[in-house]
């Protein structure tokens, strides 16, 4: 049975025929203009199918009311020229430079849930390598990384753009929101910065003044926000329920895989700061709880990411003085936590 006697089918079943059909062909367009005379057919795409040429020709399909698709079920072109007509600019390209596990997947999931490409860099020298292979139309720059921080990658670009003479939009992603290092962040030659946790509805509006792109879609998370700033009455599981809802919507296996995640980085770090504050090994200690500090505070774990946070300025400061209770502390939380994400991945199966 071919796509077309399919088509005819699925519109003689009363409960099915008003489902938009979209019909894939690498036929002729001679055969395109007997489809087009019929109301089976929604939209046509012809193979190769783009990826914007899809998108739009569901959005298109999709947006469309029961009243306008019933009465104007002509077939959607989806040549060069109607493609031009739809579409103001290609989406936008964006670059994250992010080496934190759980923060990676939290950003990239803002980035596709807004509609935009992307592309990972763990640290800045991947990003410089990235940036020249790859015309982006913006970078999301997380400051502190191995290897190559933010602050030195986003001068390089600055650097290499002197002879190229372009100009990309770099935008910070920093634990702090002290004017002193959104300064840092312009002295580099970033245009802007966002403070983590990433707020999708913050990122959106961003990215649409930088990129001149039309968001798709911006959740209005205020009160899930609320929970999230990091006031400490609201127990952790109350808030990472919040963000998990807002990251994940009804997607279970992107919850699945952002706990999962989640618990084996932060088992990882907890047990290897034991023996770092053994060592007295301050720059260790304070490059596990900054990542502590992170992945909590994306996953909405606030109150973990409070305590990684006071060992980071602890780390910073030199001193270490009761660091065996804060340990005990957060790996109380940490538990208490687990056992939270672990019944939620239960309930998921």
């Amino acid at each position: 049975m071919d796509g077309l006697t399919l088509a005819g089918k699925i519109k003689n079943e009363p409960e099915i025929a008003d489902i938009p059909l979209v019909l894939l062909t690498s036929i002729t367009q001679e055969y395109l203009s007997g489809v087009n005379e019929s109301n089976t057919i929604s939209a046509v795409l012809t193979k190769p199918v783009k990826q914007d040429e899809l998108f739009n020709c569901l959005k298109n399909v999709l947006s469309k009311n029961k009243r306008e698709a019933e009465s104007s079920a002509a077939i959607q072109e989806t040549s060069e020229q109607t493609q031009a007509e739809e579409i103001s600019k290609p989406k936008a390209r964006v670059l994250a430079v992010e080496d934190n596990n759980v923060n990676q997947k939290v950003i990239l999931r803002h980035l596709a849930q807004l509609g935009y490409q992307s592309d990972l860099a763990v640290n800045g020298e991947e990003a410089l390598t990235a940036l020249e292979k790859t015309d982006y139309d913006a970078v999301l720059m997380d400051c502190q990384m191995p290897v190559r921080d933010g602050y030195s990658t986003a001068s390089e670009i600055r650097r290499r753009e002197q002879q190229s003479g372009k100009h990309i939009p770099i935008i910070a992603m920093t634990a702090h929101a002290l004017l002193s290092d959104r300064e840092k962040c312009l002295a580099a030659g970033m245009d802007d910065y966002l403070s983590k946790p990433i707020r999708q509805k913050d990122l959106a509006q961003l990215l649409a003044r930088f990129t001149n792109q039309q968001m798709l879609q911006v959740f209005d998370n205020d009160i899930q926000s609320s929970k999230q700033s990091g006031e400490t009455e609201f127990k952790d599981s109350e808030s990472v329920k919040c963000a998990l809802n807002e990251l994940a919507e009804d997607d279970r296996d992107f919850a699945d895989e952002l706990i999962k995640a989640y618990i084996f980085d932060t088992t990882r770090r907890l047990g290897a700061l034991a023996p770092a504050l053994e060592r007295n090994n301050l720059e260790t200690i304070k490059n596990l709880g900054h990542s502590i500090k992170g992945s909590s505070a994306a996953l909405g774990a606030v109150i973990i990411a409070s305590l990684g946070k006071k060992l980071e300025n602890m780390a910073q400061s030199g001193s270490l003085q009761n660091t065996d209770v804060l340990l005990k502390k957060m790996n109380q939380e940490f538990s208490n936590l687990k056992t939270f994400l672990e019944n939620l991945l239960t309930r998921q199966d």
